[in-house]
């Protein structure tokens, strides 16, 4: 039986700019709407902490959890590749 090795999860430079671009645009549309974190934790189902978090860039933060904060401030994301 052979083992499988798990690839590594840490995430490059140019991804963390990115989640870090996309956390910026949460946060500031949740403001501009005039939003509390708990209001827009509320909307989609989580708490506060995890919206904290994705509006810190963290990138332990789940991509549901990005998904599901896009969807709720119905925003429009476009990430290209060079």
């Amino acid at each position: 039986m052979t083992r499988r090795t798990t690839p590594s999860h840490n995430p490059t430079p140019e991804i963390l700019d990115t989640v870090r671009a996309i956390a910026r645009r949460i946060a500031e549309e949740r403001e501009q709407r005039g939003l509390t974190m708990a209001r827009l934790a509320e909307m989609v189902g989580t708490t506060r902490f995890t919206v904290a978090a994705a509006e810190q860039g963290r990138p332990s933060t789940s991509l549901g959890v990005y998904v599901a904060l896009i969807q709720a401030l119905d925003l429009r994301i476009e990430v290209r590749s060079d």
